[in-house]
C-alpha cells in the first residue's frame, strides 16, 4: 500500500501528502505507532514540523515529532502525565532518542489508548462526570439533611430513642420539628424512587454526541454510566462511559439529520439568552450555523447537556473541544 493508505487517516487535512510524511524527520516513529497502534496522521502542527496522529475513529490522540537540538523523539499525549514539567505540555510530553526505548516508555506507561473508548473514559472523564451531575441534579433533591434541629433537640431524641424516655421531653415547637421532617423525609422516599427511574430511562439509553474541536466536528452515540451509592443516592461514586454507535468525523452538523431539529432549537435558544444578556449571538460554528456552544450547562426542557474545553488553557485534549449530549 501507498503512505497515503497506510499513515494518512481518511479524515486528514488536504495539506498532509506523501511527501510531506515521509519527509518529516518523526516518520520512523510513526512507522513504529502505526504498526502497533495502528495511528495515522490527520494533520500537521507548527510550522509543519509536528504530526498529529488520531485513531480508526478520528480522535487525535497524540503529537510526535523529532527535536533538532536535542535529536530525541518526542511524543504528546493526554492520558498520562509526569509528576513534573516546566508546564502543562512538558508534563505530557516523552522522548527518547532511540524509537525502542520510546516505544517501550509508551507501553509501560500507557501513554497511548487501546481504543476511542479508553481514550474518552481516560482523558475526558471528568468532563462526563460533570455531564451525568448536570442532568441528573434538576430531577429532585434526594438528600436527607439533619440541619433542622440544633445540638440539644438531638441529644434529647437521642435520650428518648436509646434509653426509652418519653416523648414529652420534647418542647412542642420540637415536635413540630420532628413531624415536619418525618413528612419531608418521606418526600424524599418519594422522590428517590421516582428519581431511580427517571434516570434509569436517561442513561440506559445512548445519547447523541456532536463535538466540534479546531478540525471540525465528531458525531456518534455514548451510553453513559454512572454508578450511585446505595445508601445516599445523591452521591455518584464513579461514571464511565461506553460507545453505543462509532463516532466519524464529519464536515458539518447539518449531516446529522435526526438531531436538525433540536440544534435548531438549541441556536435560537441560545440567540435569545444571549441577546438578553447583551453578549451578542455570535455562539455556533460550521457553514449551518447548527452547532451551538452551550458551555458546561444543561438545559432540560430541550434535554441537552454540554461541557466546553475550547477557548480556555487546558491539559485534557490535544485539540481543544465542545461537546454537545442530545438524549431523546
Amino acid at each position: 500500500m501507498s503512505i497515503q493508505q497506510t499513515y494518512v487517516h481518511p479524515s486528514a487535512d488536504e495539506l498532509i501528502t506523501e511527501e510531506s510524511i515521509r519527509d518529516n524527520e518523526a516518520f520512523p516513529l510513526l512507522r513504529e505507532l502505526n504498526h502497533k497502534y495502528g495511528l495515522k496522521v490527520i494533520c500537521r502542527t507548527v510550522n509543519y514540523t509536528k504530526l498529529m496522529l488520531a485513531d480508526e475513529q478520528g480522535f487525535p490522540v497524540a503529537t510526535i515529532w523529532k527535536d533538532k537540538i536535542t535529536d530525541a523523539y518526542n511524543i504528546r499525549g493526554t492520558m498520562v502525565a509526569k509528576d513534573r514539567g516546566r508546564h502543562w505540555e512538558d508534563k505530557y510530553t516523552y522522548y527518547a532518542k532511540r524509537i525502542s526505548h520510546l516505544m517501550k516508555v509508551i507501553e509501560k506507561e500507557e501513554l497511548l489508548p487501546n481504543n476511542s473508548e479508553e481514550f474518552i473514559n481516560r482523558t475526558f472523564g471528568m468532563n462526563m462526570r460533570g455531564v451525568i451531575m448536570r442532568i441528573s441534579e434538576p430531577y429532585g433533591d434526594i438528600r436527607k439533611s439533619s440541619g433542622y434541629f440544633n445540638g440539644e433537640e438531638i441529644h434529647t431524641l437521642l435520650k428518648i430513642v436509646l434509653n426509652n424516655r418519653s416523648l414529652d421531653e420534647l418542647s412542642k415547637e420540637s415536635i413540630a420539628k420532628v413531624k415536619d421532617t418525618f413528612d419531608k423525609y418521606a418526600q424524599v422516599d418519594i422522590m428517590r424512587d421516582k428519581r431511580r427511574t427517571e434516570m434509569a430511562e436517561i442513561f440506559t439509553k445512548p445519547m447523541s454526541v456532536v463535538m466540534r474541536d479546531e478540525m471540525g466536528f465528531m458525531a456518534g452515540k455514548l451510553v453513559l454510566e454512572p454508578l450511585w451509592a446505595n445508601d445516599v443516592e445523591s452521591s455518584l461514586v464513579s461514571s464511565r462511559c461506553a460507545i453505543a454507535e462509532p463516532f466519524k468525523r464529519i464536515k458539518d452538523v447539518d449531516e446529522c439529520v435526526d438531531l436538525i431539529p433540536t440544534l435548531t432549537m438549541l441556536k435560537v435558544y441560545m440567540q435569545e439568552k444571549m441577546s438578553k444578556n447583551n453578549d451578542g449571538v455570535k455562539i455556533h460554528h460550521g457553514e449551518s450555523g447548527l452547532f451551538t456552544n452551550i458551555g458546561d450547562s444543561y438545559i432540560q426542557e430541550l434535554r441537552t447537556a454540554g461541557f466546553d474545553e475550547n477557548g480556555r488553557w487546558t491539559h485534557s485534549g490535544i485539540l481543544k473541544s465542545n461537546w454537545l449530549f442530545i438524549h431523546d
